[in-house]
């Protein structure tokens, strides 16, 4: 049986080891991780196995050693959270979030989601096909760049094909995007139009 504090840097290094698996996993998919609204790329579960790891290893560390690494942390925290949301505010790198969601036509668990985000003024339309529920995984579709086009539909025509209907300025086009029903990848090349972002 392990002592009190050598039961924490066990755990701590198999959740590091969960989540580092985890974020390969995911990137060698090529998908990302929905946690409710907001999507997250591999980089959350990569970022949370080396919090896990120097967690682990913080607990190994002489006792002055933590009280100066958690005297330094603490308010380090509470500012980088401000300046993100900061930044956040005045549209640099806003959250994406879901405008629309529309479950897919005989292929259970899975939506195409539409997320909408502004790039300092410009709105940008960010497509996907997603997993619903709390923690989800979802596959790009493509994307609608507001400064220049309008994202005017987009729809399941069947289960694994989409149409998405853009406005470049020379009039509405109608695009379709086919979606590989067992990895829920783009079968074939994004569209063009759906490259802008």
């Amino acid at each position: 049986m392990l002592s009190g504090r050598a039961s924490y840097q066990f755990g701590g290094a198999m959740l590091a080891g969960v989540l580092a698996v985890l974020a390969v996993a995911v990137k060698l998919v090529g998908c990302t991780v929905v946690l409710g609204p907001v999507r997250v790329g591999w980089y959350l579960p990569a970022l949370g196995a080396i919090l896990a790891l120097v967690g682990a290893a913080a607990l190994a560390a002489p006792t002055w050693l933590r009280v100066v690494g958690l005297t330094m942390l603490v308010p380090a925290v509470p500012l980088a959270g401000l300046a993100m949301g900061g930044l956040a505010l005045a549209g640099f790198g806003a959250v994406p979030m879901p405008v629309q969601r529309t479950a897919a036509p005989e292929w259970p668990r899975r939506e195409l989601v539409i997320r909408e985000w502004v790039d300092v003024i410009d709105p940008m339309y960010d497509l996907s096909v997603e997993t619903p529920g709390v923690i989800g995984l979802g596959w790009p579709v493509g994307c609608v760049n507001g400064d220049y086009q309008s994202l005017l539909d987009a729809r399941w025509l069947a289960a694994g094909k989409l149409a998405v209907t853009v406005d470049s300025g020379d009039g509405p086009e109608v695009v379709t995007v086919m979606v590989d029903r067992v990895t829920g990848k783009v079968a074939g090349v994004v569209p063009e139009v759906l490259r802008h972002c």
